[in-house]
Order: structure tokens, then C-alpha cells, then sequence
């Protein structure tokens, strides 16, 4: 999985471990150099910055699942970010491969809406196969990979608990109810389809089927075992849950309040009479 790779990644140059050990996994001739070329950008990188410690490396990839996103241009770069930049792009280009042999298949949460990582969002087949028209990325760093072939939505969200996805929720909402309307099918996806593309669904269902915050997310997780939101973006969930129970609320007031002028109406014509 991509902890293995990780901590192949991490393993020092000079250990007998490392091609004995990944060779013995079996791994692809191109897997392997990914690993080398990350660990050689890794010392350049930590000596660079002056890093001093193996942990002061490992934070050099501790967001590598965003896919390099937000990195400066290499022309306002120092020497160690663009070390840094390329890390992570190389340690991302390993996951996404993996990604694309472990988890290819998107997961259908409602009627027409899929959800899933980037190993099924490379799957053209896969999603052609589902029907998929529209595809709706929640994600940062990630392009389209099949323009020709589905209408691409993206929301540049971060997966960390401080990132505002609710700032997204209405353009995505809007993105799948109008594939949907126009006879479309849609997959929402993220880099690992467990926290970000996990929440959007959850929201659409929400909205959609008047779901509470819970509830959605356990039809999530009833299709995609590896659904979990991180902290922040259930909170945004239990908002929004908050939000749509005022609102629907208010609703109901406005349907019962002529009824009740009606009522009030016929009393006075009723005393009025008498």
C-alpha cells in the first residue's frame, strides 16, 4: 500500500534493505526508479534546507497527496522548494500508479452519483463502463485526464481540517444536479476518494434526499469501506445539516401560516354573522 512505499522511500540509501527488499516485493522496474529518484530529491532537498533529522525529511511529504499543488514557480524558488516541489511530485506520481492497480473502480452512492480516488478517475474504461459523463474533481493539483471524453467540474479544496469545503458545496451541488438533469452520470473523486470527494457526496445527499450528516455518511461508507472525512469537513457536514433543519423549518411555517389566516378568517366571518 502507500505506507509500504513510504517508508521504502524513507529507508536509508546505504541499508542492504532497500533493492533487496523491494525487489523481493516483485515491484516494476519503473516503480523501483520512481523510489530512488524520490529518495535521491529527498537528501538533496533535506540538505538544501539544511534538515538535520530524519524527521524534518518526512515533513517534506507530508502533504505529497495534494500532487505538488500550490508550489511557487520555479523562477522565485530557492534551490531546497524546488527539490521540494519535485518530491512531491515524483512521490505523487508513484501513489496515483498504484492507485490506478489497487483502487479503479468507482462506487455508485446515488442514482448516477459515483465516488471514488484517482486510481478510478484514470480508469477511462471504468467510468465509460458506469456510464459516467461528467466528472467532478475535488481535488487540488489534478487536471483532467480525459477531456474528449467527460465534462470535468473542479473544486481546489485541501485535505486538511482548517480547508472551507462548504465554500464548495454549492458549486458542486450545482455541477451533479445539473448532470444529472441533463440525463448525465457523474463521479466525484479526490486523490484517495476517502475524505474530500467523501464529503461532497455526503452534502449532495444530504440536500438531495434530506439525509442527516450521519446518515449520509453511513450510505458513503456503505459503497466506499474507506470513506472518512477528517474532522473539519464532518463538522462543515453538521452545519450544513444544521442549516437545511432552520430552513426546512421555516418552510413548514410558511405552508401552515395561511391555514391558520383561513382559520382566523372564518371566525371572524362566523362572529360577524352571529
Amino acid at each position: 500500500g502507500d505506507e509500504t512505499f513510504r517508508r521504502m522511500v524513507f529507508a536509508p540509501a546505504t541499508t542492504t534493505t532497500n533493492a533487496t527488499a523491494l525487489n523481493a516485493r516483485a515491484f516494476a522496474p519503473s516503480t523501483l526508479a520512481t523510489v530512488r529518484a524520490i529518495r535521491d530529491a529527498l537528501t538533496r532537498a533535506a540538505n538544501a534546507k539544511g534538515a538535520t533529522s530524519r524527521g524534518g525529511t518526512e515533513m517534506v511529504l507530508a502533504d505529497s497527496g495534494a500532487v505538488a499543488s500550490n508550489t511557487a514557480s520555479s523562477s522565485t524558488m530557492s534551490g531546497g522548494d524546488e527539490e521540494t516541489a519535485r518530491v512531491k511530485a515524483l512521490f505523487a506520481a508513484l501513489l496515483t500508479a498504484r492507485r490506478v492497480k489497487s483502487d479503479a473502480d468507482a462506487s455508485e452512492v446515488a442514482p448516477g452519483v459515483f465516488v471514488g480516488g484517482v486510481g478510478a478517475a484514470k480508469n477511462r474504461d471504468g467510468l465509460l463502463a458506469h456510464g459516467v459523463t461528467h466528472v467532478l474533481t475535488v481535488c487540488n493539483g489534478i487536471s483532467a485526464f480525459y477531456e474528449d471524453d467527460f465534462t470535468y467540474g473542479y473544486a481546489r479544496v485541501e485535505d486538511n481540517t482548517s480547508a472551507d469545503i462548504a465554500a464548495h458545496f454549492e458549486y458542486c451541488y450545482a455541477f451533479i444536479v445539473d448532470a444529472l438533469a441533463s440525463g448525465g452520470r457523474v463521479f466525484v473523486h479526490c486523490f484517495q476518494g476517502k475524505s474530500r470527494s467523501v464529503a461532497v457526496c455526503a452534502m449532495y445527499l444530504m440536500r438531495s434526499e434530506g439525509l442527516s450528516a450521519d446518515d449520509a455518511l453511513a450510505r458513503v461508507r456503505a459503497v466506499r469501506h474507506v470513506a472518512a472525512p477528517n474532522s473539519g469537513f464532518v463538522a462543515a457536514l453538521k452545519a450544513l445539516e444544521a442549516r437545511l433543519s432552520t430552513r426546512d423549518e421555516s418552510e413548514d411555517d410558511m405552508e401552515a401560516s395561511p391555514k391558520k389566516k383561513t382559520k382566523r378568517a372564518s371566525a371572524d366571518v362566523s362572529a360577524s354573522e352571529s
